[in-house]
């Protein structure tokens, strides 16, 4: 159960509720005439992103000289009640589900809430989040900044013959039936060092249709290359390798 994730229940919320005032809309063209594009400046394994820290420095100050607040309010069932007030009365709402992996792990609940607020707030202010700021000063010179076109390299690319694969050496009967180069006790620890992320199936497979030897009969020395290699750069890495299963 700690290991499922855990989806949003049922609504549980009324219908969200709005109090749009006349104050609440200059307020907010207001606040995006002086609103620069947010910069990426953090890294993730799916890309560049702003995170939440990010975006609160560069809109709360701009939020509060135009009379507005936002605040985030985790609810039971999974749900996140994101509010725009203005000092008028006025208020703007939406409710953003999330998703934990494990119930009983703080910091999986804090990781889901602050992603919750992150994609909620950009999307109730209508934000512009950009690439990296690279030199600092994009945010200060974002509105006097002329837009540059990008040039395009329209120059064709020279396309490289395909190079056929190999053909095996030798049938897979055979190849499965190369003598052994490894105790019990190194082929426990190379299953073990093995990412749990490749079948030693697929392994084999990949090594024998490059003309590898399998890892069974590989001199120890290789046999930990191969490991290395697998492991931090997938089977792919495979098709890269010079075959030199004759050898």
């Amino acid at each position: 159960m700690s290991e499922e994730t855990i989806e949003p229940t049922a609504p549980y919320i009324e219908q969200p509720k709005t109090n749009i005032t006349n104050e609440l809309l200059k307020a907010l063209c207001g606040f995006h005439t002086e609103c620069p594009e947010i910069p990426k400046n953090n890294k993730s394994f799916h890309g560049p992103y702003a995170n939440i820290d990010d975006i609160n420095i560069i809109i709360n100050p701009l939020l509060a000289k135009n009379g507005l607040f936002i605040t985030h309010e985790p609810h039971d069932g999974n749900y996140l009640t994101t509010k725009i007030f203005h000092t008028s009365g006025g208020f703007l709402e939406c409710t953003y589900p999330m998703f934990i992996k494990k119930t009983n792990d703080s910091q999986a609940w804090g990781s889901a809430i602050t992603y919750a607020k992150r994609y909620a707030t950009v999307a109730m202010l209508n934000l512009v989040v950009g690439d990296p700021d690279d030199d600092g000063n994009r945010q200060n010179n974002y509105a006097n900044k002329p837009t540059q076109k990008k040039s395009i390299n329209r120059t064709p690319v020279k396309k490289q013959p395909v190079q056929a694969m190999p053909e095996p050496k030798m049938s897979r009967e055979k190849w499965d039936k190369m003598p052994q180069n490894w105790t019990d006790k190194e082929r426990s620890a190379f299953h073990a060092k093995l990412s749990s992320e490749i079948k030693y199936e697929d392994l084999k497979d990949a090594l024998f249709a490059r003309g590898f030897k399998k890892p069974s009969s590989m001199a120890k020395a290789k046999r930990d290359k191969l490991i290395d290699l697998v492991n931090k750069n997938g089977l792919n890495v495979i098709a890269r390798l010079e075959p030199n299963a004759a050898k």
